[in-house]
């Protein structure tokens, strides 16, 4: 749950959009704010960024990462009960899961607005991978709580797609701000700023401005580009062959990033990829024999792979674009291992208590087997 809670720690090697940041913080008139683009384009870390800002801004904030499993009505008030509390600190309200079950999903989107309205201070909840979501109770209750809105609060969206949350009837008041992909492309000078001054690689201006437009500024292709210029002997070359035009780019460039790591790590990688977070401990069950500790220092160390959660100690997720390709390559090669790793996982989870993941896991596990 705790990590639910909490976003993706900032990282070195990130760009500040300074420009995007201010654009969501000078949109005090809307009640939702969504940031939508396709996997890799940077919408968690404008989120994450927005949400620092706003922090020393004296706004309070809370974070909710949304998972498969949030399509169950009750799980979802639960968890969004729990971020709701982080808003309203102190007050005395019962957030355990008999008390949310017994209501209806009306009454429990009241009680939550109640509750933010006898905040009076300025609030925003961000609510992360919302394109997850599509059962349409829990879009219900989301669209009642955006409609009694209190006008010192906001709740920013990250999707993949256009949520269905009445965005029509919001944007005709004036209440709805989109971020989309034109917002989201890396700009030439934030381009320049990552590759030579976060990544330090050392690039023409000309060949700065082809991997700008071949890339057409999508984040996740200038990260997968840096880690495939480093320490290349013809950089020239690499970056007459890269294309940015489609997803197929992330393939190629993370076939060459993957391809050139030792035995050892491209099988952790590869059996941990269907896990959402990582643990020493829980990798240990999916590849015993490993020392997972040492390992996810080693890979944070290259700030590559790996994205720490934040306030969480060794506690890691992938990168989502290079965690679908991980996956799509466990899959394709090791089809046979793929319902063992889920298993694995599901015991793990099982064992430390946690059986909404055990459960995920397991069913998952079937479903591969189904295949």
């Amino acid at each position: 749950m705790v990590s639910k809670l909490n976003p993706p720690a900032s990282r070195a090697a990130q760009v500040q959009r300074t420009e995007l940041c201010q654009k969501i913080l000078s949109a005090s008139a809307a009640k939702l704010i969504v940031v939508r683009a396709s996997a890799g384009f940077g919408k968690t870390t404008a989120m994450t960024q927005s949400m620092s800002r706003m922090n020393s801004s004296g706004i309070a904030t809370a974070w909710l990462t949304i998972d498969d499993a949030d399509n169950d009505v009750s799980r979802f008030l639960f968890c969004l009960n729990a971020s709701v509390s982080r808003l309203t600190e102190g007050e005395a309200h019962t957030t355990n899961e008999e008390a949310i079950e017994s209501q209806t999903a009306s009454e429990a989107a009241f009680n939550i607005v109640v509750r933010l309205s006898e905040n009076r201070s300025a609030f925003a909840l961000f609510i992360d991978d919302f394109e997850k979501i599509h059962e349409q109770s829990v879009l219900g209750l989301i669209r009642e709580i955006v409609e009694h809105l209190p006008a010192h609060g906001q709740i920013i969206v990250g999707s993949r797609h256009l949520p269905d949350l009445g965005l029509g009837r919001l944007r005709a008041r004036g209440q709805l701000l989109e971020i989309d992909v034109s917002e989201l492309r890396f700009s030439v000078e934030e381009t320049t700023e990552f590759l030579v001054n976060r990544r330090q690689l050392e690039l023409s201006h000309d060949d700065l401005i082809r991997v700008h437009n071949r890339s057409e500024g999508w984040a996740t292709a200038l990260w997968l580009a840096s880690l495939a210029l480093e320490g290349n002997a013809s950089p020239q070359s690499f970056i007459q062959r890269f294309s940015g035009e489609n997803d197929a780019v992330a393939d190629y460039l993370a076939h060459d990033v993957l391809d050139q790591q030792p035995e050892e790590v491209k099988s952790f990688l590869l059996r941990t990829s269907i896990l959402r977070h990582l643990t020493p401990s829980l990798c240990n069950a999916l590849v015993p024999g490993c020392d997972s500790d040492a390992m996810l220092r080693h890979l944070d160390t290259r700030s590559a792979f790996l994205a720490p959660i934040e306030h969480e100690q060794l506690t890691y997720r992938y990168h989502s674009l290079f965690a679908e390709f991980l996956r799509s390559v466990l899959y394709a090669r090791y089809p046979e291992a793929v319902a063992d790793l889920h298993l694995a996982a599901s015991n793990w989870y099982e064992y430390s208590g946690r059986f909404v993941p055990a459960i995920d896991h397991a069913i998952e596990g079937r479903r591969s087997v189904a295949q």
